[in-house]
């Protein structure tokens, strides 16, 4: 980050001539619908239970694949997909409220939407149960993966990258057992399972 006075002095005259093109009304209305929007659908989320509803989609995949942990989990993750994006439309309200801080309020958005698009990813309802285990474990092996990176640049012990190196060949041992595959490059190296993790640029689009 650049200490120089210049360079200070160049971010807040940047930002303020920013903010200036907003009508303070309209950032009060704003932060308005947005409280609105997360008790509403803080309440519409409640009003139903966890499991889902008799003959219902959701209740058709979990008696075909009765007790898959793929799919079960994948269920549980798009709650939290969820509550992800929720406590970011709270936390755009933060920053939209004086000392307001434009560009952390785009990070809230970019959080907000990847959260979502996650979750409606995993519970698109033209796919069926297969596809969205398989999902679930492209997710799952894209996770594990960059938790390796990071044990491995924070200097883990041979020991603990070879103990999560053994929960990742878990991964793909069920993987494969359920019908699934390993992604290859053209070096024939491992770069996914299942099906391709989800982009998360190209899923913010329709």
């Amino acid at each position: 980050m650049c200490n120089d006075a210049r360079c200070n002095n160049h971010y807040s005259i940047s930002t303020k001539a920013n903010m200036q093109d907003y009508d303070p009304r309209q950032i009060a209305i704003l932060r308005s619908a947005l409280t609105k929007f997360f008790e509403d659908l803080g309440n519409f989320v409640n009003s139903y239970p966890i499991a889902p509803a008799p003959n219902s989609q959701g209740a058709k995949e979990q008696a075909e694949f009765r007790g898959s942990n793929y799919l079960i989990t994948s269920m549980a993750s798009v709650w939290q997909f969820i509550e992800v994006g929720g406590e970011h439309v709270l936390q755009l309200v933060k920053s939209l409220t004086e000392p307001m801080l434009p560009i952390a309020s785009l990070t809230c958005v970019r959080s907000m939407l990847e959260s979502c698009a996650l979750g409606t990813w995993l519970f698109d309802p033209d796919s069926d149960a297969k596809t969205r285990m398989e999902r679930m474990v492209a997710l799952r092996y894209q996770g594990l993966m960059e938790q390796k990176k990071y044990i491995q640049a924070n200097g883990a012990s041979a020991d603990d990258i070879a103990k999560f190196k053994a929960r990742i060949d878990e991964l793909v041992h069920q993987a494969l057992n359920l019908g699934f595959v390993k992604l290859v490059d053209n070096k024939s190296r491992q770069i996914g399972l299942g099906q391709p993790g989800p982009a998360l640029t190209k899923s913010l689009h329709p």
